[in-house]
């Protein structure tokens, strides 16, 4: 438990360490996201519709995404920008004790480290998208195949298979069975991924691969899923701000400096907006329901220790905001 514990201090190190470099941080107004610099001037329009949050929180990049135009990766420091074609936003890819993510050009596909989103490995191709199962990666293409590719071998496509999706069991000798599925049939293939076996029709379920292997003398295990031991973060440190109502029906945001210290920084009406604080990141949301669903419609960060607010002035209407002349 004592090293949980100073391994989490240790985090919270490196992310403060992080929090202190950044100069560029992301914005959300009228359901868009934009980067603001450490003035709260705009530097990107709000034209982004999410974040990757798969990122590592330690990265000194953030990347915006959008169904209409492509990602955006931005240096929290710098403020460089690069435009990606292509951006895998929903799981990493662990090789040499490393995380990936997969990410193209026009011409060309790589691996992107997950912290130094500059460092890259290429693949022998572009691909639609690239996932993992154990010792291999499959390439998916536009033609209802994937490229099998190896993780001690980047370089080279090992072979080409018809796929839908892909699985891998243990078997009774504690290898991998590798069961590749397309849409008519499904294919085994042992851990070296040489070609087993072949099923005139796709066996949809466990139920139905586990039956088939035990005709050829094989059992495999199903999978199972650990579940992380969940970490509680602590409370907000000072500085950190603060809001409560004022006798004007509007809302107050404070810079806590300590228990007995703050300062006024700016008033604001939410309007017809769920109002939801994050003290702990320092960011302020403003979201909608609508059809049952919430929407953030503006979110900023507040920089508590230079009291700055990271939201570009000709928004402050949206919400009445209006500065403290103290």
């Amino acid at each position: 438990m004592t090293k949980k514990i100073s391994l989490f201090i240790f985090i919270l190190i490196l992310w403060n360490i992080s929090a202190q470099n950044q100069n560029f941080y992301e914005f959300r107004h009228d359901y868009k996201m934009g980067v603001v610099d450490a003035q709260g001037n705009e530097v990107v329009e709000p034209k982004y519709d999410w974040k990757l949050y798969i990122l590592n929180h330690n990265s000194p990049y953030f990347v915006l995404m959008s169904k209409a135009i492509d990602p955006l990766i931005v240096n929290k420091k710098t403020g460089k920008t690069e435009s990606i074609q292509y951006i895998t936003g929903a799981y990493l890819i662990d090789l040499n004790k490393s995380e990936y993510i997969y990410i193209h050009d026009e011409k060309s596909g790589f691996l992107m480290d997950n912290k130094n989103l500059e460092q890259r490995i290429q693949l022998p191709k572009m691909y639609h998208d690239v996932i993992q199962e154990e010792d291999y990666l499959f390439g998916i293409n536009s033609n209802g195949k994937a490229d099998v590719i190896a993780k001690n071998n980047i370089s080279e496509i090992l072979t080409s298979v018809d796929f839908a999706s892909v699985d891998a069991y243990l078997d009774s000798k504690l290898n991998n069975i590798y069961v590749v599925h397309s849409a008519k049939h499904t294919s085994f293939f042992d851990e070296n991924f040489n070609s087993l076996f072949k099923t005139k029709t796709r066996l949809k379920d466990f139920k139905k691969v586990a039956t088939f292997l035990k005709t050829k003398e094989i059992q495999i295990k199903e999978k199972t899923y650990p579940i992380d031991e969940a970490t509680t973060g602590p409370a907000a440190e000072y500085p950190h701000f603060d809001i409560k109502k004022t006798e004007e029906q509007t809302f107050l945001c404070y810079i806590s400096e300590s228990i007995t210290s703050q300062q006024n920084l700016f008033t604001f009406n939410p309007k017809k907006f769920r109002l939801g604080t994050d003290r702990y990141n320092n960011e302020l949301t403003f979201s909608r329901n609508e059809d049952n669903r919430v929407f953030d419609y503006i979110s900023f960060y507040i920089d508590v220790k230079n009291k700055q607010i990271l939201f570009p002035k000709k928004y402050w209407n949206s919400i009445d905001l209006k500065e403290n002349s103290n």
